[in-house]
């Protein structure tokens, strides 16, 4: 039998002058197993494209395109599908709004986060979108930077200084404000940002204080930075010119102005010659001394051992005699005279340098 004879019989031929026979079931079989093959690798691929972006973006057609860079930037809190992608196409028939799916929240202002694109296919299948209209292009793993607005510690620092400048007052006075420590750069998200200056209960300018500002976002308060400032004033102060006794009474020629430092007793000086004049040192002070407003009182209208006319009247009738003041006294205040008539001692009101009315 010839080799062409034994094909058309249904036989294969092995070789030169060998024949064998092959069974016409075994040829079915195997035309079988190729038909499984191909049906299964058909349905692989209708599988693939009703999935949409679970391959290759770019070989699946569709009626939206979904593109992606990084990195790219977002102003937060949330990150949405809309802030990072290019969404280009007729959305008509898709039921979500594409461009408002929440994606994940962002990082703190002037940080980033990844996203990946499966987790970006995720969100899309639970927003119920059908990925055959949808082809999504991105890379495997997007970088998201959250937009910051940047408050400087030397902007900070320079808004303490400006209200310390403008809430210390003395005439003609010099007012040197330092930043004894500068505060660190803030970030914020993007906004409305401003600043505030308020005391503490502890701030005493001028001198070592601290001011607190308080940074404001839309309006609202967002931190509370400390700033340590050291508050000079250098202005012209009443000094003591010689020796001012204890309750002297002020003269001209005891007192000076000089330009100092008043920073430590800022609340206390005295700026003008005419504030001191007239009144009593309830201290002693020294030649150069500063004269303070609490060394200061009212020179009394009455002096110990002053004469003055003693006043009693009662029912209509006034009766008047000589007195001698036993003590110090300011117009109003209760103090003892003796009647130099009767050499009794009484009490009486001060009305005035010359006049003391007795208490009946």
């Amino acid at each position: 039998m010839t080799p062409g004879a034994a094909s058309r019989a249904g036989f294969s031929a092995i070789g030169p002058g060998t024949v064998r026979a092959t069974s016409v079931c075994a040829t079915s079989a195997k035309n079988a197993k190729i038909w499984v093959v191909t049906g299964l690798f058909a349905a692989l691929m209708v599988f693939a494209g009703q999935q949409g972006w679970a391959g290759d973006s770019t070989e699946v057609p569709g009626h939206v395109l979904i593109i992606i860079d990084s990195p790219v930037d977002v102003d937060g809190p949330w990150i949405r599908l809309g802030d990072i992608a290019r969404i280009e196409g007729d959305t008509a028939g898709i039921s979500a709004d594409l461009g408002a799916i929440e994606l994940g929240r962002a990082a703190l202002p002037g940080r980033t986060r990844t996203i990946t694109l499966n987790s970006i296919k995720v969100r899309l299948r639970k927003a119920h979108v059908d990925p055959v209209k949808v082809e999504l292009r991105a890379p495997e793993r997007i970088t998201v930077l959250t937009r910051s607005t940047v408050v400087t510690g030397r902007g900070i620092a320079d808004e303490a200084k400006k209200f310390a400048e403008q809430n210390v007052s003395w005439p003609g006075a010099e007012v040197k404000v330092e930043v004894t420590r500068l505060p660190e750069d803030i970030l914020l998200p993007v906004g409305d940002v401003s600043l505030s200056v308020n005391t503490m209960p502890t701030t005493r300018l001028p001198g070592n204080t601290t001011l607190m500002v308080t940074v404001l976002f839309d309006g609202k308060p967002y931190k509370n930075v400390p700033v340590p400032l050291d508050v000079k004033v250098v202005g012209q102060v009443v000094v003591a010119a010689r020796t001012i006794r204890r309750y002297e009474v002020i003269t001209e020629d005891a007192v000076r102005v000089e330009k100092r430092d008043i920073s430590q007793f800022y609340d206390k000086a005295v700026s003008s010659v005419d504030e001191v004049i007239g009144k009593w040192a309830a201290r002693t002070i020294q030649p150069g001394y500063p004269i303070e407003r609490d060394c200061l009182e009212e020179a009394p209208v009455v002096t110990r051992g002053m004469r003055v006319t003693i006043v009693a009247e009662k029912g209509g009738v006034r009766v008047t005699g000589i007195g001698e003041a036993l003590e110090d006294g300011h117009e109003g205040q209760v103090i003892r005279v003796r009647n130099l008539d009767t050499n009794r001692q009484v009490q009486g009101i001060v009305r005035d340098a010359a006049t003391v009315e007795v208490i009946l």
